[in-house]
């Protein structure tokens, strides 16, 4: 995701690992800004938090913290589940 014009509107996750990875020293002393991509996963974190509270960088933060496991229940929901049901609607019976 490419991030947006101005970082205060940290409603997207995208934006909160950018202000999450601004505020540490996760980046390397590089500051994200507006127009710079950013990687992200849904990660289990043992919240119950919202999705874009659990979106976390792959290698700066999820492969440091053996805590986090990638939600895989929220990308077959979110992701997988509406595609197939949508290639699928057309056919009679399913």
């Amino acid at each position: 995701m490419y991030l947006p014009r101005h970082l205060n509107f940290g409603f997207c996750a995208g934006v909160q690992v950018a202000l999450r990875l601004n505020t540490s020293s996760g980046s390397g002393g590089r500051k994200l800004r507006s127009g710079d991509a950013v990687v992200y996963v849904v990660c289990d974190d043992g919240s119950s938090l919202p999705a874009t509270q659990r979106a976390y960088h792959p290698d700066l933060e999820v492969a440091k913290r053996p805590e986090l496991s990638i939600d895989a229940r929220y990308y077959l929901e979110h992701q997988v589940h509406p595609v197939v049901s949508r290639l699928c609607d057309p056919i009679e019976g399913v």
